[in-house]
């Protein structure tokens, strides 16, 4: 099958670009700023649940899932699992609370709960959280592009220019329209990444060139499909996963502005819970097709001796390599789709955060002041990728799971406080145990890492002492507690803000 050319993907890109800029320039034609941050609550459930697909499973999902399957088999479902049951519990107890008090920011409950101080530390840890997870989505991506795109097209291009191109696009689609654009540019990008999972499936069992009974016979045979490679209880077992990809979900999505922000531009708190519990089943759905993915791109590298570098490239390199034009045109715009699907709502996300919570600007204030803010967060998001996300080491949907586990577990602590116990605590309090949080963690992750590294030096990656200081930190504090470590943290917050709430001795009336 002929690859794809450089020039075509670009072709392709702007196109696509092309599009969603017509998408935005229809659904934002009389757009205030109410819609901007909530889309004057007139979005249909409907459009919510099938646009969350797109905005969850982001391009790291389609290229780092698929590239799992490589190192943990079908391990990655048990914290689907997890995150399934998560959306159950940001329905029925986080949404209620959230349009009870009609909050914009979703941190406006913990001034109401605790204080301003509380509320502005909340808005930073989403802040950090979602910058972070952003910015290593969108540097997976402008890499890719990079690497196959624009350096090919283009001799010499610089790597940040690349990052400024992608970021700009998103800008210009999003900065009047905000939340109601999303909506509407997310329910295409979903309808591409879907179209890109099936035709996948398809390709990847013509490459192989078997039947669908040899290549299931094969693949049941092999260690590729286990879900549980490391049993029932232990370290990275069936038990810590679902646990952790509980809390994960709770973190990442309920006490998160950007994915709470759809949901809170729902009609009702029904409809809202109907996003939700509806999506909870599709999560399921579409990451066992993407593992499926993954297992036939990986018995098609097996059976023709094929070496990749890097398991987040797997995909990537096959589908623009040997899908051929058309499937492979349909790959770019499904990777394209989900990467913005996922970005463009942080950014969207980040800008209403910090206006209300920080600013604590309403409705009213001019237009060009949001609009200079937004762009304003989307260069911090350049400065971001090109400084810290770039040199990354691992896959990256690690990356974003580890981050997120050390900055969304405080926020868990400080919301499970609020809403299980009816004790106070000293507005001061909880801003500084929202910071104590997550350094004691990575002191104590940092201080467990290292003792794994010297006791398995022979499971290093083979470039580990070549590594720089931050990526080394990265990586003990990625082996001190692994995936359990939001559930420690979290639970380790609690406890501290109970124990300072005896310094109030008292409880809301």
């Amino acid at each position: 099958m002929p690859q794809l050319d450089p020039l075509l993907i670009l072709y392709v890109l702007i196109g696509y670009f092309l599009l969603l800029f017509g998408i935005s320039w229809y659904t934002s034609r009389k757009a205030d700023n109410n819609s901007f941050y909530v889309g004057n609550h007139q979005s249909p459930w409907i459009i919510l649940v099938y646009g969350l697909i797109g905005t969850s499973i982001s391009g790291i999902s389609l290229l780092s899932v698929t590239g799992k399957v490589l190192t943990s088999s079908f391990g990655y479902m048990q914290t689907v699992f997890g995150f399934a049951f998560g959306y159950f519990v940001i329905a029925y107890v986080l949404l209620p609370i959230y349009f009870r008090y009609n909050v914009t920011s979703i941190y406006q409950y913990l001034e109401l709960r605790f204080g301003k101080k509380s509320q502005i530390s909340g808005s930073i840890l989403f802040l950090v959280s979602r910058s972070m997870g952003a910015a290593i989505r969108l540097s997976l991506m402008a890499v890719i592009l990079h690497n196959f795109v624009f350096s090919k097209v283009f001799i010499g291009f610089p790597f940040w220019a690349t990052v400024l191109i992608i970021l700009a696009m998103i800008y210009l689609y999003t900065f009047k329209g905000g939340i109601k654009t999303i909506i509407w540019t997310d329910t295409l990008q979903t309808t591409l990444l879907l179209l890109t999972v099936i035709v996948s499936v398809f390709m990847a069992k013509t490459l192989i060139g078997e039947g669908w009974g040899e290549i299931t016979s094969a693949l049941s045979k092999s260690t590729i499909t286990d879900f549980f490679p490391n049993g029932f209880l232990g370290k990275n077992s069936f038990v810590e996963l679902f646990i952790s990809g509980v809390f994960l979900t709770v973190g990442m999505t309920g006490l998160d502005q950007a994915m709470m922000q759809r949901s809170l531009s729902a009609r009702s708190l029904k409809d809202a819970q109907k996003n939700l519990l509806t999506f909870s089943w599709v999560i399921i759905l579409v990451n066992f097709l993407l593992l499926c993915i993954g297992a036939l791109l990986s018995y098609y590298l097996v059976k023709n001796n094929i070496t990749l570098g890097k398991s987040d490239n797997m995909f990537f390199q096959i589908a623009t390599n040997s899908f051929g034009v058309i499937a492979g045109v349909i790959f770019i715009l499904g990777f394209a789709a989900s990467t913005f699907s996922s970005s463009d709502d942080a950014m969207t996300a980040i800008t209403t955060s910090f206006a209300v919570d920080f600013l604590k600007w309403d409705d009213n204030k001019p237009e060009w002041q949001r609009k200079l803010l937004h762009a304003f967060v989307a260069l911090f998001l350049f400065l971001l990728i090109i400084t810290v996300c770039q040199g990354l080491q691992g896959a990256a949907i690690d990356n974003v799971l580890l981050v997120a586990s050390y900055t969304y577990a405080p926020l868990l602590g400080i919301f499970m406080f609020g809403i299980i116990t009816r004790k106070k605590v000293t507005d001061y309090f909880v801003a500084i145990i929202a910071v104590v949080t997550p350094i004691v963690t990575v002191i104590v992750n940092t201080y467990f890492g290292m003792v794994w590294v010297k006791s398995n030096m022979e499971k290093l990656p083979v470039d580990f002492f070549d590594y720089n200081a931050f990526n080394r930190v990265m990586y003990y504090i990625s082996k001190g507690n692994g995936n359990i470590t939001i559930v420690y943290s979290a639970i380790f917050c609690a406890s501290l803000l109970y124990m300072a709430s005896f310094f109030s001795n008292q409880e809301l009336e």
